[in-house]
């Protein structure tokens, strides 16, 4: 007669259970998306990444002919909704938007719970988010030349505002400060809002800023751009000589809105994902309405996003250790 122990039943219980823990449903890219797909927005409701997501998330339900759910997981800088997603299971029903400071974060703060590159799947750069370096009227230049003569003939008499600290608007003053020479004072603000109110004000006498909330200033006077950082000009400030024709522009440091999955996601489903916002953003109605809210519609492959990730991730880490800027 065998004996059965307290152990052999223990492990008889464990051998039960092995099959159900392996037995969760595997992704299966030519039946998907079976379930909701989350697109997690790490920033708070009603701002312009949210206002990229939801729209994206309306075209998707209808192209993917499924449910995309957008959640708002937000704080420390937009560190918590990308951990969750780097952290979810890479089966094709999680995604995250994320914007340009996402190759920034590593830089500017010592130990984020997540790996920037190795933890996400590259999917799409949806649109850019073009900067431009914008002045009050008071200011005497009309050309990055111009400022850079007008701060060297009154040193530090000249300030530079930003929405905050470690953003691309500010990371693109120092980097003015560095290629052109400008001596300017950093002020940073707590969000666009405030900056611009200093702006119109002339608390502030400049600041790089995204276009599209400062387009009816810029097109009534009351603030006047002088560049867009782009090597390419924007056609939503025609006429307006780019950043990169009088300073060098490091790769990857234009501002970006894209979208990413957990690392392992499966390849055909990224490449689906792709090429539906790529059809998105493409289409003419869409597109107007993008412009409209100073967006510039890319719609890239993943390859292409994961080469703007990598420029952007060793450009700014170069600009910050020139910059002598300290990270948290």
């Amino acid at each position: 007669m065998t004996l059965i122990t307290r152990r052999t039943l223990l492990g008889l219980a464990a051998a039960a259970c092995a099959p159900v823990a392996l037995a969760q449903p595997a992704a299966n890219p030519a039946a998907w998306p079976e379930r909701p797909i989350k697109l997690i927005v790490p920033l708070p409701p009603g701002g312009a990444y949210d206002y990229i997501g939801r729209l994206m998330a309306d075209h998707l339900r209808t192209s993917l002919n499924g449910t995309v759910v957008v959640e708002n997981k937000f704080g420390a800088g937009a560190r918590i909704g990308t951990e969750f997603v780097a952290r979810a299971p890479a089966d094709g029903y999680t995604f995250l938007l994320m914007a340009s400071t996402h190759v920034i974060l590593p830089s500017m703060v010592q130990k984020l719970p997540y790996d920037a590159i190795r933890d996400f799947e590259p999917v799409s750069r949806i649109v850019d988010s073009p900067m431009a370096l914008v002045v009050n009227p008071n200011v005497q230049a009309r050309s990055v030349a111009e400022l850079v003569g007008l701060s060297k003939a009154k040193p530090d008499s000249l300030a530079y505002g930003s929405s905050g600290t470690g953003s691309p608007f500010h990371l693109a003053g120092e980097l003015l400060k560095l290629r052109a020479g400008v001596l300017a004072i950093h002020v940073p603000y707590k969000g666009t809002g405030p900056l611009m109110n200093a702006l119109l004000a002339n608390e502030v006498p400049m600041a790089f800023v995204p276009i599209g909330p400062y387009l009816p200033h810029l097109r009534s006077g009351k603030l006047r751009a002088v560049a867009v950082v782009s090597r390419a000009p924007s056609e939503l400030l025609p006429g307006v000589p780019t950043l990169g024709s009088t300073i060098p522009l490091p790769s990857g440091m234009e501002s970006w809105v894209g979208m990413v999955a957990p690392a392992g996601t499966p390849r055909p489903i990224v490449e689906r994902m792709s090429a539906e916002l790529r059809k998105i953003v493409t289409d003419p109605q869409l597109k107007s309405r993008l412009m409209d809210q100073g967006y510039e519609p890319v719609g890239s492959t993943p390859q292409e996003l994961a080469q703007v990730m990598r420029d952007g991730l060793a450009s700014y880490a170069r600009l910050v250790q020139d910059a002598k800027i300290q990270p948290e």
